[in-house]
């Protein structure tokens, strides 16, 4: 009987670890928008895939005729059991162009208190059409739930002539969640210990 303690020990262990890492998604909730409507983030497209959110868009452009497009988009994050909050990233990523005129994109994350800013993409006159992305992560201090905010802005002008175009649209954006598993305390650790060296003992003198 005594035989069979350390490798039950090791199979128990190793489920437990394979359980747990399974069931290590995060929860977001209390969404909030900062027009309170499905303007440029949209809550009811957003949607989520393990750790990923996947921001929904609504028409997210600024040109000539919509100089600015700005909006805020806040929720909450929360760990599974057993799990903290380690990091959170957020990307986006878009188009833009220019003839006589200019254009930008630029944003800000809040997560736990901590402030982000994203890198400025700036479109100057006679840019043809093109890509653009910006991205940031926050390292967070072990944290079971987070308070996150979005800030987003695009802004276009053209310098007045009838065919001159200016333009940026965002046409992507996603929020990723790390975690890692709580410590076990110390003396957990050494109650495992403890048992491992009586499974040895007993697996030597019955053998």
């Amino acid at each position: 009987m005594h035989k069979k303690i350390l490798p039950t020990l090791l199979c128990t262990a190793a489920l437990a670890a394979t359980s747990a890492a399974q069931a290590a998604t995060v929860t977001f909730s209390n969404f909030a928008d900062g027009n309170n409507a499905a303007l440029y983030f949209d809550i009811a497209t957003t949607s989520q895939t393990g750790n990923t959110l996947t921001l929904g868009l609504n028409n997210f452009t600024a040109n000539g005729l919509n100089v600015s497009a700005l909006d805020t988009l806040s929720f909450l994050v929360t760990a599974p059991t057993g799990f903290q909050i380690t990091r959170i990233s957020y990307s986006e990523n878009g188009t833009g162009q220019t003839t006589n005129g200019v254009a930008l994109a630029t944003g800000s994350m809040t997560a736990d208190g901590t402030p982000k800013n994203f890198l400025t993409q700036m479109f100057t006159p006679n840019t043809g059409a093109s890509n653009w992305s910006i991205s940031g992560s926050i390292d967070i201090a072990n944290k079971d739930s987070i308070a996150v905010s979005i800030v987003n802005s695009l802004f276009a002008v053209t310098f007045g002539g009838i065919n001159d175009i200016a333009t940026v649209s965002k046409t992507g954006a996603t929020i990723e969640v790390e975690v890692a598993p709580v410590p076990l305390p110390p003396a957990v650790w050494m109650l495992g210990s403890a048992l491992v060296g009586l499974a040895t003992v007993g697996r030597r003198k019955f053998s």
